[in-house]
């Protein structure tokens, strides 16, 4: 095993074990927010670090299983999906047993599958990832803002409002970062054919 995979996997066990040591889970699982942003979220970022570490050795088995990366895409979205349901994230506060299975099939489930089939993403489906997780946030931020009543009994409201105007935050930041590329690209092939259009481009020895 090279020494970054080995590095991948020595962050992944720190921050899993970090998030799960009782003052750190008990101070991020009194607020709503910190629940999802901080924990559910360093959980996945642990597993994507354990999938960038055993990636290159489950080649072989991913030509087979997950060719084209869209078996570990709806298998990570639909767990991510699930753990961001209100009443899961109440589940895995009162029930012991489903907080395990939430630090266990966060970084396995999540995190990990799209570490691995990142790279096997054609364009097309990595944009349609890309607007899936901003739609998400989105539809998921508005529906914690709108809501009458608490969706998690275990939090306030307040903090439950604080999270939906938090998640469309983030929507808006990523979707500036994910577009701003093609601006910037765009608008240096925009510059290149202007300048190779100019008379002294085609004039100049060695150009055009």
């Amino acid at each position: 095993m090279k020494t970054r995979e080995l590095q991948y996997i020595i962050f992944c066990v720190i921050t899993v074990l970090l998030l799960f040591a009782p003052p750190m889970r008990d101070a991020l699982e009194r607020s709503m927010t910190t629940h999802v942003l901080i924990q559910l979220a360093g959980l996945a970022t642990g597993g994507w670090l354990l999938g960038m570490a055993f990636r290159g050795h489950l080649r072989r088995v991913m030509l087979i299983v997950n060719a084209n990366g869209v078996s570990g895409l709806v298998l990570g979205l639909f767990a991510m999906s699930f753990w961001m349901l209100p009443r899961m994230l109440d589940e895995s506060i009162t029930d012991p047993y489903v907080e395990a299975a939430k630090f266990v099939t966060v970084p396995l489930l999540v995190g990990a599958p799209l570490a691995i089939s990142w790279p096997r993403l054609n364009p097309v489906l990595c944009s349609l990832l890309k607007v899936k997780v901003i739609s998400a946030l989105l539809i998921l931020g508005w529906l914690y803002i709108a809501a009458p009543d608490r969706l998690c009994t275990n939090y306030y409201q307040s903090d439950q409002v604080l999270l939906g105007q938090l998640m469309i935050a983030i929507a808006g930041i990523l979707a500036v970062a994910w577009s701003l590329p093609w601006f910037i690209v765009d608008g240096a092939r925009k510059r290149t054919r202007r300048a190779k259009s100019h008379p002294a481009w085609r004039g100049s020895p060695g150009l055009g």
